[in-house]
């Protein structure tokens, strides 16, 4: 299945809310969701936690950057094209497991959490994305979630 152009924004917004919801189910400051719309062909979107955040556990952390993909793929049965820039959710992911030195154990436990949060929390990934949508400028303040 691909995910039509006219639900490509939509799509992006779980892929965002995704992270935000995962990263308050792990205890991460309460995050800002972002969509930026460069062109309507073009969209894009950053989630930030507010503060800094010192995980309990790596798998945590890194539970956070899978979130993004797995809720598009959740709700979608899809993925969103790749973004290859060095700020995107894969390279991002793929340095800090460099970083971490996760095993391969730690990155499976950290997708797993992400995907079972997402699951139990698939109306709350869906609220969100649509208030991210609903709000001026496609900007969801922490105090909103």
């Amino acid at each position: 299945m691909t995910i039509e152009s006219s639900e490509r924004l939509l799509a992006i917004a779980v892929h965002e809310a995704g992270h935000a919801v995962v990263m308050v189910q792990v205890g991460a400051p309460t995050p800002d969701v972002h969509l930026l719309v460069r062109t309507e062909s073009d969209p894009g979107g950053f989630t930030k936690a507010l503060g800094e955040w010192v995980a309990a556990e790596r798998t945590d952390f890194l539970a956070v950057f899978y979130a993004g993909d797995i809720a598009v793929e959740e709700i979608y049965g899809d993925r969103l094209p790749e973004d290859t820039t060095p700020q995107s959710d894969r390279e991002l992911l793929r340095k800090y497991e460099r970083e971490l030195g996760a095993t391969e154990d730690e990155k499976l436990r950290a997708q797993r959490n992400a995907r079972k949060i997402v699951k139990d929390q698939r109306k709350y990934v869906l609220a969100v994305a649509r208030a991210v949508l609903a709000n001026p400028g496609n900007h969801l303040a922490a105090a909103e979630l």
